[in-house]
C-alpha cells in the first residue's frame, strides 16, 4: 500500500466558511517531508465549530467543578470544623490545668498534720488561687462556634466556682489562724467551699455531655475534655477538717489543769465542745469562759480515757495532739455508730449528722460506688434521709430514715463486713 493513500488526524485543513450554509473544504496541500508526500485530512467547517463548542462546554463545566470544591472545602475547614478543633485543641489545657490544681489542692489538705503545716497552708493556697484565675481567663478569651456557647458559658461557670471556692478556703483560713476562736467555724465554713468545688464538676460535666453530643451530631473528629476538681469528696470534706484542728488547736504552749485562766483555756474549752458534739451529743456543753473549772477537767479526762492516756486533767502537748487527732477523724467518733446516740431525724443539724453522712458515704462506696454521695453538711436532708432509708431496706429494717439504735447498729455491722470483705 502506498503513502499516499493515509489520512492523519494531527494535520489538519485548513477550513474557510462562507456566509451560507454551504461548507466549503481546502484541497489538501502537498508537503515534503524527507521525501515522503504527506496529505492533510479534509476537515468540515461545521466540525470545527462543533469541536470547539465542546471544548468551551467541557472547560466550563471544568470550571464550576473547581469552584463547587473550593466553595465545599472552605465551608468545612471553616464553620464546619476547623473551628470546632480550633476550640477544643484550647479548651483541652484549660482543663487539665484545672484538674490539676484540684489534685494540688487535694495533695496540701492530706498533708496537713499540725499548726505549723496549717500556717503554711495559706502560702500554698495563694498560687493554687493564682492558677485558678488565669484558667478562667484563658478560657475566656477562646473563640467560641457559636453553637458551643452555651457549654462554654457552664464552662466558665464551673472554673469560677473553683476559683471562689479556693479564695473562700483561703480568706477563712487567714480569719481561723489570726484568732483560734474563729476555727470553731471553719469546719463549716470549709465544707461550704467544698460544696463549690464539687457542684463545679457537676457543671462541668454537664457542659461536656451536651457538647460533646454537639460534636458528635456535627461529625466533629473530637471530644470536650473531661475535668474533675475534686476527685474524693469524703477525703477533702476530712482533710479541711483536719486543717480546723490544726487551726484551732495548738499542740504548744502553756500546761493548763484546774484553777488556770486566760484565753488559751477559752480556746481549750472551745476545742472540747467540739468533741462533745461529735461524741456525746446530749452531754451538757461546756461554758466557754476562760476558767479551768471542774466541768472542763471532767471533759478533759474524758478525751485523755477515749484516747489511751491517763485521765490526770492536765493538759499539756500529749493531751493537745490527742485531741487534735480525735477532731481530726470524725468519722471514727463513738457517737456517729454508737447504739446509745440520740436519734437523728429529717432537719436535724450539727457534727452528730456530719458524722452520720460520712459513715453512710462509707457504706455508699462498698454497696454502690456509682451513686452520688451525700453531702456532708451537717444538715439532715433529703439525700441524708433517702440513703439512711435505703441502709434500713439493705438490714431489713423498716425503712422510715429515722436514725434510731437499730439503724447504727446495721450501719456498724454493714461496714465491719466491707472491711473484712
Amino acid at each position: 500500500m502506498d503513502d499516499d493513500e493515509f489520512e492523519f488526524e494531527f494535520f489538519p485543513a485548513e477550513s474557510v466558511e462562507s456566509d451560507g450554509d454551504s461548507e466549503e473544504t481546502v484541497e489538501p496541500d502537498v508537503l515534503r517531508d524527507t521525501g515522503r508526500v504527506q496529505h492533510r485530512a479534509r476537515v468540515t467547517s461545521a466540525e470545527i465549530r462543533r469541536r470547539r463548542v465542546t471544548a468551551v462546554t467541557v472547560l466550563g463545566a471544568v470550571i464550576l467543578l473547581a469552584v463547587l470544591v473550593i466553595v465545599l472545602t472552605s465551608g468545612s475547614s471553616g464553620s464546619g470544623g476547623a473551628d470546632y478543633r480550633s476550640y477544643l485543641i484550647g479548651i483541652t489545657p484549660v482543663a487539665s490545668d484545672s484538674q490539676q490544681t484540684g489534685e494540688a489542692l487535694a495533695s496540701m489538705l492530706g498533708g496537713v498534720r499540725a499548726t505549723a503545716s496549717a500556717d503554711r497552708a495559706v502560702a500554698r493556697i495563694d498560687p493554687l488561687v493564682s492558677q485558678a484565675a488565669d484558667q478562667v481567663a484563658r478560657l475566656a478569651r477562646l473563640a467560641t462556634p457559636s453553637t458551643l456557647t452555651s457549654q462554654q458559658s457552664q464552662a466558665l461557670a464551673a472554673l469560677d466556682l473553683r476559683l471562689r471556692g479556693l479564695r473562700g478556703l483561703r480568706d477563712s483560713l487567714v480569719q481561723a489562724l489570726a484568732s483560734p476562736a474563729a476555727a470553731g467555724a471553719w469546719s463549716a465554713v470549709a465544707s461550704a467551699q467544698v460544696d463549690d468545688l464539687i457542684s463545679s464538676d457537676q457543671i462541668w460535666d454537664s457542659a461536656r455531655n451536651s457538647a460533646d453530643a454537639i460534636l458528635s451530631a456535627r461529625a466533629i473528629n473530637g471530644f470536650f475534655p473531661a475535668s474533675k476538681f475534686v476527685s474524693d469528696p469524703t477525703a477533702l470534706l476530712r482533710w479541711t477538717r483536719n486543717l480546723a484542728a490544726a487551726t484551732g488547736l495548738p499542740t504548744t504552749g502553756r500546761t493548763i489543769s484546774l484553777g488556770s485562766s486566760g484565753t488559751d483555756v477559752a480556746a481549750w474549752q472551745t476545742a472540747l465542745n467540739r468533741w462533745l458534739k461529735l461524741t456525746a451529743p446530749t452531754q451538757t456543753q461546756l461554758t466557754v469562759d476562760g476558767t479551768f473549772g471542774t466541768g472542763t477537767q471532767i471533759a478533759t479526762q474524758q478525751v485523755q480515757t477515749a484516747q489511751g492516756l491517763t485521765p490526770d486533767g492536765v493538759v499539756g502537748a500529749s493531751t493537745r495532739r490527742a485531741l487534735q487527732r480525735a477532731l481530726a477523724t470524725p468519722a471514727a467518733s463513738p457517737s456517729a455508730a454508737s447504739p446509745a446516740a440520740a436519734n437523728l431525724t429529717s432537719g436535724a443539724t450539727g457534727p452528730a449528722v456530719v458524722s452520720w453522712q460520712n459513715l453512710l458515704n462509707q457504706w455508699l462506696k462498698t454497696t454502690a460506688p456509682t451513686q452520688t454521695p451525700v453531702t456532708v453538711d451537717g444538715n439532715f436532708g433529703t439525700g441524708t434521709q433517702t440513703v439512711t432509708q435505703q441502709l434500713q431496706s439493705a438490714a431489713g429494717l423498716t425503712p422510715t430514715g429515722i436514725v434510731d439504735a437499730a439503724t447504727r447498729r446495721a450501719l456498724a455491722n454493714a461496714l465491719r463486713a466491707g472491711k473484712s470483705g
